[in-house]
């Protein structure tokens, strides 16, 4: 990690893990400190209200435990605290809305060197898509409750077809019509400098 996030934590024991184990250390760390609270309730006889701990599985291992959360009882809580920070001396308040939107260029492929006047190549297009994507609200250039629109990975495919996953951040849902439809711009236009075809799927929400 960068040596600035070090700073202030002079003197502190640090947990370091070497790669090799199974999850990050933070849903290790999470699971610690929360049968750490529990000890400390019980031990302490501390007054409090009706606490439901949950132990959920997270984006490491490609799932998001909330949606293993009935809806029934979610709907009946106040307050949700997720033990998943980074500093001691730092609580966040809310969360975004996470969601997804899949991506297909559909091209054809051709040997480049005999039939390269047959080649429509769908994997420029979505590399096109990718760059001129990054000219509107990304990661590193908004902050706060900004909302942004984030590749997470590069394209997958070849000139016959390629596709991706972008995932739009945003605080306030009702920006995701909006940002959808500025998906299927960028992913039409890109399509047509290349001859392609664009398939946009509709946006998915995955957390709040």
């Amino acid at each position: 990690i960068p040596a600035s996030d070090l700073t202030g934590l002079e003197g502190s024991h640090i947990i370091t893990s070497d790669g090799s184990t199974l999850l990050g250390g933070d849903d290790k760390a999470g699971v610690a400190a929360l049968i750490e609270l529990l000890q400390d309730i019980m031990g302490d006889k501390l007054h409090h209200g009706h606490l439901t701990i949950l132990f959920c599985t997270d984006e490491e291992i490609g799932e998001i435990g909330i949606e293993f959360l009935p809806k029934d009882i979610a709907n009946k809580w106040d307050i949700f605290w997720t033990v998943d920070g980074e500093r001691l001396d730092t609580v966040d308040v809310g969360c975004f809305f996470g969601s997804e939107i899949k991506i297909e260029f559909h091209g054809n492929d051709a040997h480049p060197g005999v039939s390269g006047h047959q080649l429509r190549p769908a994997h420029y297009a979505a590399a096109r898509f990718m760059d001129k994507l990054a000219d509107g609200p990304s990661p590193w250039a908004t902050s706060g409750e900004e909302s942004f629109i984030y590749v997470p990975s590069l394209p997958t495919g070849n000139a016959g077809k390629c596709y991706l996953t972008i995932i739009p951040r945003t605080f306030r849902p009702e920006e995701f019509s909006e940002m959808e439809q500025k998906v299927r711009e960028i992913a039409e236009e890109a399509a047509n400098r290349y001859n392609v075809t664009a398939v946009v799927m509709p946006i998915k929400v995955t957390y709040v």
